[in-house]
Order: C-alpha cells, then structure tokens, then sequence
C-alpha cells in the first residue's frame, strides 16, 4: 500500500510541475480549441493535453522499469501492449487537435490501437451474465473486442465537453477499479492504475473550471482506450468469463451518454457519427446549471454506480438490498432525461 501511495504521488507531482511548461509551449505552437457551434468556450485553450499524460505515463514507467524492473513483471505484458496499441490512438488525437480529421480516419486508427491489443493476447472470449450464466463467443471474440474498445475511447472523447469532465470521470472509474484490484488481493497489477490516477489528478488541477488546458481528442481518446484495455485484465477477465455487467455500472455515465446520442440520431435519420449539442452536459447547461455542478453532480453519480459494482464483489449477497439502493439514486436522474426530452434532437441541431 506505500508503494501505490507514493506512485500515486509522484505522479500527480511531476504531472503537476510539467503541465504549465506544456501550456506554454503547446501555446507557442498554435494549437488551440476552435469555436464551432458545439463547444460553449468562447476563448481559445491549448488542447494536446493527451501528449502530457502520455509523456509523464511512458516516462513514470520506464523511470520504474529503470529502477525496479522486477515490479513491473506481474504486468509488463499488459504494458508493452497498451503503450504500443495507444500510438496510433494518440497520433490521430493529436493530428485531429492540430488540423481536425474525418471520423472514418480516426476509426481506422483506433481499429489498429485495437489490434495491437488483441494480438497482444488481450481479448474477451466469453461473457459472464446474470446468474453466472456464460456465453461463449467463439467466432466472434475479435470483433466483440474491437467493438468494446472503440466504445470505451469513443465515449470518453463524447462526454468531454465541459471542462474536466471526461478527466474527472475516469478517476472516479479508476478508483473503483484500484478498489477491486486491491480486494482481489492483486497490488502489483493496481500499479499501472495508481500511476494513472495520479497523472489524471495533477492534470485536473489545470483542466478543471475554468480551465487553462484541455484534453482534447488526444487526451480523451488516449484515455477511454487506456480504460478500455485496462476492463481486459483481471480481475474483470475471470475464467467465468468476462464481467461486462459490473463493467457497464463503473463506465455509466459515459456508456449512457454516447447510447443516447447514437439513438437519439438515428431516430432522427441522422449519421450517428455527427456531432450535435444534446449531450448529458449540454442539457444542463441548457437548464442553468454550471460547469462546476455539472462536473460534481455527473462525477458524483458515476462514483455512486461504481460502489455499487464494489458491493457486488464483496458481498454478493446483499445485491438486492443494493440493487434498490441504485434505483433510488437513479430514479431522478431517469425522470429527468425524459423530462428533458434528451431522445428529442432540436431543429437547430445540425
């Protein structure tokens, strides 16, 4: 536990002194958010902020390697793997902060992030459902994996829209993630996580409302698919297969978001890829909440789904009892999507 501690720390520390040297740079280079009819920023940030938590994560892991390589054994698959499955997400992130890039393009190299994983040996070859019922997947384990990464990274980069939101979000599913790794009784495989969370933390700093970086593709795209290789290691890939249910309950808020607004454009005969101003946050906004009660308000409801997923692991028993706990924090937030007309596409929307 000290060593997660002060790897937790150090993280956040170094994220934290070298964040402000790449908002000056990032600056000098030009690459800032644009205005379009989406965004609710009127001043230009540095984005890139996808190329800083790679840096500080790729420099904490080959500083560890350097110092402690038998620490890093327990996952050394698993970490060569995602840092060269991350490359090719990483590039068309930054390529679309810098220029802007069609979504075909930045499908196409997710695709190759995602096969880079698989050929890694990381993939979901069952899934474990209600009653411990197990559906094999035979022929169609790559393809179900390639789906469940480009969901995982292309949610975390849909719910990006305020500021600190999509960073805010992954800590809460990482910290959930920390607590059943440390419950399994596997510290060493938690160390990866605890590196990101501090990064993620220290970023934050700079992130949050009102922001002087932000994440931009190459930041939220280089997250959700760190989360998403992240859900194809253990404890969550268990000989009984694949637990997607508890996995689904910890990423809610973004899953949620990016079915409604696929749903919500092809009822309106739309191309599901095009962008529109009817997220989750966009309608709060549109409801006068601010970014901050935003932020809290979605971060805290993620948080709450998560230890429900916690409770389900260390005492199945009680899931009932739980179960009802979960519909009663959800309830309002129900009543309030329909309320909301959030299946409803506005006219302006293009």
């Amino acid at each position: 536990m000290k060593i997660l501690l002060i790897s937790y720390l150090a993280a956040g520390a170094v994220t934290l002194g070298l964040t402000p040297l790449f908002i000056r740079l990032i600056s000098r280079w030009g690459i800032m958010s644009r205005s379009s009819y989406r965004t609710i920023h009127k001043n230009p940030r540095p984005l890139l902020g996808g190329l800083v938590i790679f840096l500080v994560f790729s420099g904490i892991a080959g500083l560890t390697a350097w110092l402690s390589p038998h620490s890093l054994l327990p996952f050394k698959k698993w970490l060569i793997t995602i840092f060269l499955g991350s490359l090719p997400v990483l590039l068309v992130g930054i390529f679309d902060d810098w220029r802007g890039i069609s979504y075909p393009y930045k499908l196409l190299l997710q695709l190759a992030g995602a096969v880079i994983v698989i050929t890694g040996g990381f993939q979901i070859n069952s899934l474990l459902l209600p009653g411990d019922r197990l559906l094999a997947l035979a022929h169609w384990r790559v393809p179900i994996t390639i789906f469940w990464l480009l969901l995982i990274t292309n949610a975390f980069n849909l719910i990006d829209g305020i500021d600190g939101l999509a960073g805010g979000i992954a800590i809460t599913a990482l910290f959930i993630f920390l607590g059943i790794f440390l419950w399994y009784q596997t510290p060493a495989l938690a160390l990866p996580i605890v590196w990101m969370l501090g990064i993620l933390s220290g970023f934050l700093v700079f992130n949050f409302y009102p922001a002087r970086i932000f994440l931009g593709d190459s930041g939220s795209l280089l997250i959700g698919f760190w989360i998403g290789a992240l859900t194809l290691n253990t404890p969550f890939q268990t000989p009984k297969g694949f637990q997607i249910i508890p996995l689904m309950l910890i990423l809610g808020i973004p899953l949620l978001d990016t079915g409604l607004a696929f749903f919500r454009r092809i009822l309106a005969r739309k191309n599901p890829f095009n962008a529109d101003k009817r997220h989750l946050h966009h309608l709060l906004l549109q409801q006068g909440w601010n970014q901050r009660a935003i932020f809290t308000w979605l971060c805290s409801l993620n948080l709450c789904w998560g230890l429900f997923t916690v409770i389900h692991f260390i005492h199945p028993q009680r899931l009932p009892l739980f179960a009802l706990l979960l519909l009663a924090t959800t309830a309002g937030f129900i009543v309030w999507i329909f309320s909301s007309r959030i299946l409803k596409p506005r006219k302006a929307a293009k």
